[in-house]
Parts: structure tokens; sequence; C-alpha cells
């Protein structure tokens, strides 16, 4: 990858839109932190709690369920936002940016868990019907276990801390309501054809293996689309790799707000 010029985040730019970041399943905003600081200089950014995760939200929402009520609350006073996602915050910005593309100006997808794209999913699917059958027996540390175990390898969460497994297991939930979200994605194949905004996404080469094929199939029916491979970086590659990840994602939204401008004005001519 070329080298990058930082200098461009350093000053504040009155035109630059909003950069809007969607957090995935088990986590919350400040996952955001980082790339929040890295853009702050430059760009007003927003990191809403994903709608299923809220204390007192239904845990069992579609996608578009989650989207609609993103679009009709915390970013209803935004005409126009850069989007960024990681995971199953990924595939709600798709959404989002499927149904209301006059708003979206650029979509960086972090790890999407497209899987609905693939004919790879088995091994997701199986590891999100065990989840099930553990929570529903009572057991959400199983639950976790099973989810921690396939996004990080094998004995991923017998590795992980007394308070991190805590704080993981009061989520699975949440996280089977995600994954009930995803499997409803699959019946019905959202069209992503609207999508007219640059995306670039970012994958780890050492996260889940079915990632690449993701990113394949998504790369085909995303006309405008690049793919950011970051070398042995897993499922959280703005969290391992910021030094890798941030910079290329400033990059590229500083690249696609001068073509959002140009168009603006093309428009308006």
């Amino acid at each position: 990858m070329a080298r990058i010029d930082h200098r461009p985040f350093l000053q504040p730019h009155p035109q630059d839109l909003p950069v809007v970041m969607l957090h995935g399943s088990a986590s919350g905003p400040r996952q955001w932190t980082g790339l929040s600081e890295f853009l702050g200089g430059r760009h007003q950014t927003l990191a809403p709690r994903m709608p299923g995760y809220g204390r007192d939200d239904a845990p069992d929402m579609t996608v578009t369920e989650r989207a609609d009520s993103l679009m009709a609350g915390v970013l209803s006073g935004t005409t126009a936002l850069h989007l960024v996602g990681h995971s199953f915050g990924a595939v709600v910005a798709l959404d989002i940016a499927a149904r209301f593309p006059a708003r979206v100006a650029s979509l960086t997808l972090i790890e999407p868990v497209a899987f609905f794209e693939t004919d790879t999913a088995d091994r997701f699917e199986a590891m999100g019907r065990s989840a099930r059958v553990a929570l529903e027996e009572g057991d959400a540390y199983a639950a976790s276990a099973r989810f921690i175990d396939f996004w990080f390898g094998a004995g991923a969460w017998t590795r992980s801390s007394l308070a991190f497994q805590q704080n993981t297991a009061r989520f699975a939930g949440r996280v089977m309501g995600d994954f009930a979200a995803l499997m409803e994605m699959k019946t019905r194949r959202p069209e992503f054809a609207t999508i007219a905004a640059p995306v670039l996404m970012q994958f780890g080469t050492a996260s889940a293996p079915e990632m690449a094929q993701v990113g394949t199939a998504l790369a085909a029916r995303l006309p405008n689309a690049e793919i950011h491979r970051i070398d042995g970086a897993g499922h959280l590659p703005h969290l391992s790799d910021p030094h890798v990840s941030h910079p290329a994602i400033g990059d590229f939204l500083v690249r696609s707000a001068a073509g959002w401008h140009s168009d603006q004005r093309q428009a308006a001519a």
C-alpha cells in the first residue's frame, strides 16, 4: 500500500460530512474510541449504540428494523454521512446504504458478516444453532464460548480473562438476536444495486476463513468497492492493527469526500 499522508486529518474541514460508526455483536460504541480520535481532527464522529443493545430494546429486531431505528432516531438530523460498520454493524450499514443511497457518501465495511452472500456459511450457521441451544439451556457462558471460538480460534474462550467472559456472556441474548437477523437476511437476499457510494472493505487475513469468500461475493455486487486485507489481523483489525486500519480508512474518507462534493457541485450546476 502506498504511503499515506496523515496531514489532512490535522486540520478541521468545515465541508466534511459526519462519520457514523456502527458497532458489531457483543460490543458497544466504545470500540470506536481509537478511530474517532484518529479522525477527530477533521471529522465529526458519531458512534451510536446499535438498536437491540439498549437496556429496553427488544433483542430480536431485524437488520432493516435496526437501520430504520437509526435513521429515524440519532441519524435523523444528518442530510448525508460517511458510514463505517464492523461485523454485524457493517451489515446494518449495508442496509442503510442500499435503502437510503442519497444519504450515504461512502461506506466502510470492516469484516462484514454478510454470510447470506455466500455458499460457505455452514460452519457459521452451525455455530449459531449450537450457541442458541446452549442459551436456551441457560448457559450463556457456553453460548458465548461458541461465538468467541468461531472468530478467534478453538480455545480462545478458555484463554480469555474472567472479566472478558463475564462481559461477553451478558450479551449472549443480544448476539443470538443478531444471528437471527442475519438468517432473516439470507431468506430474502437484499438488493445492493442501489448503492452508488464508494465502498472500502477491510478484512484480516487471520480471521475466520469464510470471510475471504464474503469479501469476494460482496465485491462482485458492489461496483465501487475496494478490498483492503490486513496481514495477520483477525476479526477486529481496527482494534488489533489501528496503525494500518485507521490511516487506510482516513485516506478513503478524504478521497470519497472529494468525489461527493464534486458530484454535488455538478448536480447543482
